[in-house]
């Protein structure tokens, strides 16, 4: 691969056939190019290789994970993986679709050196797939079989490291249930597709990655697009103004999920921090805009809030860190 002509990829495919357990790559340029993000890789490898006739839980079904030019970088908003298969809910003939989950699987893909892994194959007894940089490998997982994606996430990460990412299913994708999902980080999720792991017997995706990305463009123009972007931002859901009075703000609406406000504060933080007004042009305060657990259980959260959290390089903190005794 040309790197310097194609920046943000990582170069390679990792594929997986785990009816023989051999593991092997391919070029990403000189076959996906043209497709561009996760979804793109995923709708060409289900193309090409997936013929007509076969089902979801078949062995000869792919399931492709796979991330765009864009993970793993310094763009807002970037940690999105495509998990592309065979739909178990379509009927009466399954259809291709991809489910999108967020956090930190996308960027640890990358910084391994892979932009998408391509699983085909039904494994003979339950594995998980650990992915070290380039170092992969299938691992027994008798003793992970059966139980919940926190308890799966825990033991594997326990082997790899606490930097590893970990992509579960639970007893409901082992048991093929049509809608049951993929679990990434234990609160990030990828609709619709447990099952179709829970046919090829993989427990789990793990992957920890020290690499870095590329970028092609120059330094000043790519900090400038970002600064851009940042600028268009609002907060969860794309809610542009707050849900009470601002001195910045022309309108506010009380259903808003942008609730910071000058008097609301993270008050389990370490050192309590007051949200504030939150001015829109005040780059380094976007991630103050949100507090989902205030929004969706009360105001009462306020008090157990210690900070947001959320997916690669995204300023919009979707998920909300609660210390409650």
């Amino acid at each position: 691969m040309k790197a310097g002509k194609y920046g943000g990829w990582a170069g390679k495919i990792l594929r997986v056939d785990l009816s023989t357990g051999r593991i092997w790559t391919e070029d990403t340029i000189e076959r996906y190019k043209d497709y561009l993000g996760g979804t793109g890789i995923g709708y060409k490898v289900m193309w090409d290789e997936v013929p007509p006739g076969v089902g979801p839980y078949d062995p000869d079904n792919r399931i492709v994970f796979a991330v765009g030019p864009l993970a793993g970088t310094g763009a807002p908003c970037n940690g999105r993986t495509a998990i592309t298969s065979l739909w178990p809910t379509c009927w009466p003939v399954p259809l291709v679709a991809s489910g999108h989950m967020g956090g930190q699987f996308a960027a640890k893909l990358k910084y391994a050196g892979y932009d998408a892994v391509i699983i085909q194959g039904k494994a003979p007894r339950p594995v998980w797939l650990m992915i070290a940089d380039r170092q992969v490998e299938l691992h027994g997982a008798r003793r992970i079989w059966g139980q919940g994606t926190r308890l799966a996430t825990a033991a594997i990460a326990e082997i790899m490291g606490r930097d590893a990412v970990v992509a579960a299913i639970g007893p409901a994708g082992e048991n093929l249930v049509p809608m049951s999902v993929v679990i990434s980080a234990v609160s990030h999720s990828a609709g619709g597709l447990g099952a179709v792991l829970g046919a090829k017997n993989l427990k789990a995706v793990g992957v920890r990655g020290t690499g870095s990305i590329r970028i092609a463009g120059r330094k000043e123009d790519w900090e400038r697009l970002i600064k851009y972007h940042l600028s268009l931002l609002g907060a969860n859901n794309q809610h542009v103004v707050p849900n009470s009075p601002q001195p910045w703000a022309e309108f506010y609406a009380p259903k808003s999920r942008w609730n910071a406000a000058r008097g609301r504060r993270w008050g389990a933080a370490a050192h309590p921090v007051e949200t504030g007004a939150c001015d829109p042009r005040d780059m380094n305060r976007i991630a103050y805009r949100s507090n989902l657990a205030a929004f969706f259980v009360g105001d009462n959260a306020w008090k157990y809030t210690v900070r947001g959290n959320g997916c690669t390089s995204c300023p919009i903190r979707c998920h909300t860190m609660l210390k409650v005794p």
